[in-house]
């Protein structure tokens, strides 16, 4: 919105390497880029493992852009990551929320705070915000978080639905933080102790992977740093920002509904990347949103942020479903309310031959009214993929998984319809199988027949009646699953068609189920599998449209070669496996050039499965990191491999560092899991 807000008076300064010290003698490394002034400035603290001074140096660009109008960015970085002393075995851990209330505490009595801060972030810097707001330190006086999970268990990279996340969770971020927590810090910054910090962080890393699977249900190791679990903690204001095809596009309307204080909530087209410069757009000014969020909490300049409605949602509707479409049709809405209260929940039946109706079948519970579907471990394909890491890759036509699927579509509807909310499934199934997961795909039909992915729900049915105490299925017997689908907005065009495909699996974001299994669905009377739709009319009070301010180009402090991401399915008939390979055609570089280093970083991730046994699925995958100095070459790479049987996971990880190709360091890692009912 354009509105009073600071404007761009300072010139602006970079402090390097401030230590912060911790309660337990352990120091925290922080930049500071700050107003070039003896004036005293509010503090905007950004937290994560991504290493300020090279993987995530691009974050400074807004930093600056808060830094000229009247803030002190701070860049901090995790204890054991980047310039940080001490170690790290883990997210999100009681040492490392621990940190994060030290550090604003230290922050707030500095000669150049007014004693207050806000903190913000995109991901993991996004809930390492959220977790600092349940901790409720006095200084942190407003917050900024997006794309972040709110169940660290069920919705994070991890365990989504009760199901192992195969190619995001050990393929290409098990791996990234494997090779990135291996990484030196730099000479210039640490000085002396530079290479004691670097040899303490490589004897004592542990591959979160290894953490990861020690955890397969639901428990007080997630729910910690699960915002879910703490809502009433959060005193301060809280500005959500969220993605509709983001990892996460359920977690930021969640907390907003359940938060009391303050709060703010912003949903737009994008997938996990900042809504400024990432797919789908359209792109806006998020920047400036959040620098009026600061103004009015951290300096009290009414810039309008609360008069306004505190809700504004970008509502979708069909664009041809290619996975690297650059922006989604629709507009944007402001709210009052979430959920929004016109809103009546629809409920749509399947139905005989494939039928989707608001009627529900008028048959009996005889039996006869049933649909089976041969569970296939491959459905999925078409679905995209998880947002967390590069590639960012969208739905794509879901006819092919749809052909391997149990599918129920409306006729052609005779008016508009719009679906803004959290729909859920009620279906009634059982299976052959003492282990089977369900996933409800939500689809909208065009006139030509193509089916666009518009939301899904997945659920890990052992999981049916607690993610902490998985139960095996009775094969044969009857269950009625709720399987949440995730949060969207999107209107459903006149003479196009809403379609309901339910099948047992989401290759890659879901690690197969190990058994074969035939899996039936009960459609009568007295058993009505069906869908709550939230279906919301016209508004009869009139608000105002949002308006945004475009992007702006931000100032860059490294020389950045963007790399080149390649994505591709591979079908091997002979031994009927499927891989999945993501591939960067060309490193991503990041030039360094107050001290004269290129860093170059090249990661790749490869996920396979049988489709005659569903019980052999693998996910692997590498990142290469090189440090090239004037004096030498340093190099970094760490590897994942994880594979299944029936009974087990298997686990195997290495960490490898070079100085100028002479092996410096190697260490390795392997264990072996029982599947626990997954």
């Amino acid at each position: 919105m354009v509105s009073r807000v600071s404007r761009p008076n300072y010139k602006v300064k970079l402090v390097k390497n401030v230590m912060i010290p911790m309660r337990d003698g352990v120091r925290l490394a922080a930049d500071l880029i700050m107003p070039d002034s003896d004036e005293k400035f509010p503090g905007i603290i950004q937290y994560h493992p991504y290493r300020k001074d090279d993987i995530s140096i691009g974050n400074n660009g807004a930093h600056y852009f808060f830094a000229e109008r009247g803030y002190v960015g701070i860049r901090l970085d995790v204890r054991g990551t980047g310039s940080s002393e001490g170690n790290i075995s883990d997210e999100y851990s009681v040492q490392e929320m621990r940190d994060g209330q030290d550090a604003i505490n230290w922050l707030a009595k500095q000669s150049w705070c007014t004693g207050k801060l806000g903190m913000f972030g995109y991901s993991y810097s996004g809930t390492s915000t959220m977790n600092a707001a349940m901790q409720a330190p006095e200084p942190l006086k407003a917050v900024a978080a997006a794309y972040f999970a709110d169940d660290r268990y069920r919705v994070d990279t991890h365990y989504a639905g009760g199901s192992l996340m195969p190619m995001i969770d050990c393929g290409l971020y098990g791996p990234f933080m494997t090779c990135f927590n291996a990484m030196p810090p730099y000479p210039e910054y640490s000085r002396e102790k530079w290479m004691d910090i670097w040899k303490n962080r490589l004897e004592n890393s542990t591959p979160w992977p290894l953490v990861w699977l020690d955890h397969q249900v639901d428990g007080p190791y997630w729910r910690g740093a699960s915002v879910k679990y703490h809502y009433d903690k959060i005193i301060a204001p809280t500005f959500l920002i969220d993605g509709w095809r983001d990892g996460y596009p359920g977690a930021a309307t969640r907390v907003y509904q359940n938060l009391k204080c303050p709060k703010r909530l912003l949903i737009g087209p994008w997938l996990h990347v900042g809504p400024d410069a990432g797919p789908p757009g359209p792109n806006i000014h998020i920047n400036h949103e959040i620098l009026r969020w600061w103004d009015y909490w951290l300096k009290g300049i009414d810039t309008g942020v609360t008069s306004e409605p505190p809700i504004s949602i970008y509502v979708q509707k069909y664009d041809e479903p290619t996975a690297n479409r650059k922006s989604t049709s629709g507009y944007w809405r402001f709210e009052n309310e979430w959920p929004i209260r016109r809103s009546v929940d629809l409920p749509m039946f399947l139905r005989e031959g494939g039928l989707l109706s608001e009627e529900p079948d008028k048959k009996s519970s005889s039996g006869t009214s049933s649909d089976s579907f041969e569970y296939q471990p491959q459905v999925g394909l078409a679905g995209g993929f998880f947002s967390s890491v590069s590639p960012n890759v969208l739905p794509t036509d879901q006819r092919p998984d749809e052909a391997l699927s149990l599918v129920y579509t409306t006729e052609a509807l005779e008016s508009n319809l719009e679906v803004t909310g959290s729909p859920k499934a009620f279906l009634h199934v059982s299976s052959s199988a003492k282990v089977a997961s369900f996933v409800v795909r939500l689809s909208d039909v065009a006139l030509d027949g193509t089916s666009a992915l518009v939301t899904k729900g997945v659920l890990n049915a052992t999981r049916r009646n607690s993610f902490e105490r998985p139960e095996p299925l009775v094969p044969g017997k009857l269950y009625e699953l709720v399987i949440p689908l995730e949060s969207t907005s999107w209107t459903f065009e006149k003479g196009h068609r809403i379609r309901v495909a339910v099948s047992s699996s989401d290759w890659p974001n879901m690690w197969p189920t190990p058994e074969h299994a035939t899996n039936t669905l009960r459609r009568s009377k007295d058993t009505p599998s069906r869908v709550l739709l939230p279906v919301v009319k016209k508004r009869k009070d009139a608000l105002p449209e949002p308006s945004y301010l475009a992007p702006v180009p931000l100032f860059q402090p490294a020389v950045v070669t963007p790399g080149a991401d390649q994505f591709s399915i591979l079908h091997e008939p002979y031994s009927k496996r499927i891989l999945i390979r993501a591939i960067p055609g060309r490193p991503l570089k990041i030039g360094l050039i107050d001290i004269g280093v290129e860093v170059s970083i090249r990661g790749e991730g490869e996920a396979g499965l049988s489709t005659e046994n569903p019980a052999s699925a693998h996910v692997k995958g590498q990142h290469h990191v090189k440090i090239q100095r004037y004096d030498s070459l340093v190099e970094v790479l760490g590897r994942n491999l994880v594979f299944s049987t029936e009974e087990d996971f298997h686990l195997l990880a290495d960490i490898e560092v070079k100085i100028d190709g002479v092996p410096f360091f190697l260490k390795s890692w392997s264990k072996v899991y029982k599947r626990e009912l997954m």
